[in-house]
């Protein structure tokens, strides 16, 4: 048996569409008006007037009703006959996030083997062949090939390879 290469795709903001409705939660409950272009950096509660109180949003409810990023569930399936996928997340700093991506991701992603996911708090830790991911910081401690998923948050970012979408991803690697 010959050994694929490893690829280890993150969940929020990869797979599925966290930043978009995160921002919409907070916007019904707060009443604020906060557009996904005005988030240039990760650190969202600076874009809020309720500041802190963002992250209280991040519970089961916001996890388990997220949409799949488009493109990204044939995306995945694709890769999987070239590559030993893996869908690593952090899920430790929201504990409601635990059980609500595994559910997501039964729902979503059945295809994946349960062994294949991959849930923890420091992605440091985590070794492969590529990365996919759309956090810098989470690019910038790995050792393999480092790709970036194309978010708001990361425009400013020109030290990493950049995909837009799934499309590209699958020009790119397959």
């Amino acid at each position: 048996m010959v050994n694929k290469p490893r690829i280890i795709l993150d969940m929020d903001d990869v797979i599925a569409n966290l930043l978009t409705s995160w921002i919409e939660v907070v916007n019904f409950c707060e009443n604020e008006n906060v557009q996904l272009q005005d988030v240039s950096s990760w650190d969202i509660e600076k874009y809020f007037k309720c500041g802190r109180k963002v992250f209280d949003y991040l519970n089961y409810d916001l996890y388990r009703n997220l949409k799949p990023i488009e493109g990204s569930q044939d995306g995945v399936r694709m890769l999987q006959e070239k590559y030993d996928v893996y869908i690593v997340t952090v899920s430790t700093t929201h504990k409601d996030s635990l059980i609500a991506k595994i559910e997501w991701l039964e729902e979503y992603f059945p295809f994946i083997k349960k062994e294949k996911i991959v849930l923890l708090g420091d992605k440091s830790i985590v070794r492969g062949d590529i990365i996919i991911d759309d956090s810098i910081k989470n690019l910038e401690r790995f050792d393999g090939r480092k790709i970036l998923f194309n978010s708001c948050h990361n425009q400013g970012n020109v030290q990493f390879e950049r995909v837009n979408g799934w499309s590209e991803i699958l020009d790119r690697l397959l």
